[in-house]
């Protein structure tokens, strides 16, 4: 695929929902984006912290339901102070402990074959750099899906976002397929960045 130069990538995924918030659009990247277009390059943002994203990364329905049936049955033993025989030890808790265990190790598979996918869909773009939000939940498969591009691509990729202010330079020495993090809100940073400033005079950049 030929290059479409000057553009970069604004990428962010939630990855959970610890709050309603984390499903309503991400103001930050708008603007992110907007400083990028002001300077004439082009924009686009990816923002998978949506709903539809997350269900479709979720496990199969028959699995909810087993877990929903056996969870809400110990939790009204529970709540009327009232101890598990045997039976419902075998019945109810240890399907439940089965059912859940499962449904993580599908909910892992399902999210590193997305992040695969996603990897392939960002290199085939060829993008000019990218710009990692990392402002609450998939840390971990955000950064997955760092080192996948890396693997194949030599793309620059900056992390931005609440985790960048909490860990700041000790990101870059656990995670070395990061080319920089920018701290605080980061808009004169990104625009300097693209612009061509040399890196090391930017301000709350670090490499």
């Amino acid at each position: 695929m030929t290059k479409e130069k000057n553009k970069f990538l604004i990428y962010n995924f939630s990855g959970e929902i610890d709050d309603l918030s984390h499903l309503f659009p991400n103001e930050r990247l708008a603007q992110i984006a907007s400083v990028i277009e002001a300077t004439g390059r082009k924009a686009e943002i990816r923002d998978r912290g949506d709903i539809h994203t997350l269900k479709a990364l979720g496990p199969s329905l028959l699995k909810k339901k087993i877990a929903s049936f056996t969870g809400s049955y110990l939790f009204k033993k529970h709540s009327e102070n009232k101890s598990l025989s045997l039976l419902d030890k075998l019945l109810f808790a240890l399907p439940l402990k089965i059912t859940t265990e499962s449904m993580a190790k599908e909910i892992e598979s399902h999210y590193a074959d997305f992040m695969r996918k996603e990897a392939e869909s960002i290199i085939e773009e060829n993008f000019s750099g990218i710009f990692l939000n990392l402002w609450h939940g998939g840390f971990q498969h955000t950064m997955e899906l760092a080192r996948l591009v890396k693997e194949r691509s030599m793309i620059p990729i900056y992390a931005i976002g609440q985790r960048i202010d909490w860990f700041k330079e000790n990101v870059l020495k656990l995670y070395p397929q990061l080319d920089g993090v920018i701290l605080g809100l980061g808009y004169e940073s990104v625009k300097r960045l693209i612009s061509g400033d040399p890196p090391e005079v930017i301000p709350n950049l670090i490499l």
